[in-house]
């Protein structure tokens, strides 16, 4: 076999000098660890105005529609920006059936202060 000066060099592995390759070492020494399947995340998120609407009822309604058997993981946080409106992340967004619904939970007794000092009543 003749030799050509000109092939690409073979490189060695350590092998041939008694070395084991770094991560056959490492690679052997990790055992497998069964883990619980990753809950599903959701990421819809619905902003829904907060007037005169209490979050345990617009939470009472979320999980009425979210229920966590048919959404795993599911959970919802009370977020208020600008204490006007709430922030929730869905799994899916909301119809407008859904938003009707809400509606109807406001509390129509629940007098806003500035109502009652813009009424020609007061």
């Amino acid at each position: 076999m003749s030799s050509n000066p000109q092939a690409p060099q073979r490189r060695h592995t350590g092998r041939a000098h008694g070395l084991v390759p770094l991560a056959k070492t490492v690679t052997s020494n990790v055992k497998r660890v069964m883990t619980a399947p990753a809950e599903p995340t959701y990421g819809h998120k619905q902003v829904i105005s907060a007037y005169r609407l209490k979050w345990t009822d617009l939470e009472g309604f979320l999980k009425q529609r979210f229920p966590v058997d048919k959404y795993p993981g599911v959970k919802f946080e009370e977020k208020k920006i600008i204490e006007d409106r709430y922030i929730v992340v869905l799994p899916e967004a909301l119809s407008p059936d859904d938003m009707q619904a809400i509606d109807e939970k406001r509390d129509p007794g629940q007098n806003n202060q500035l109502e009652r000092e813009q009424s020609p009543e007061a």
